[in-house]
């Protein structure tokens, strides 16, 4: 089964007619503002991607992502 990502979903949901919620896809902090202020406020706030960028862009590591190989360092 293909995986498509949420906003290129709810772009095709769109074109088709079928009504799916605003929505933008930033990359820096300042695009989300920009983006939430066109958008209007309270807006959701979430990470698109694979596990292993989400992760990088945390700067915080974090539970390794479905698939990993775990090492053990010997």
């Amino acid at each position: 089964m293909a995986r498509v990502l949420e906003s290129i979903g709810k772009e095709l949901l769109k074109k088709n007619g079928v009504p799916a919620p605003e929505f933008s896809v930033a990359k820096s902090p300042e695009e989300a503002r920009t983006a939430a202020e066109k958008i209007g406020f309270p807006v959701v706030i979430k990470a698109q991607g694979g596990c292993r960028e989400i992760r990088r862009l945390s700067r915080g590591g974090g539970e390794n992502c479905p698939g990993d190989t775990l090492h053990d360092g010997a």
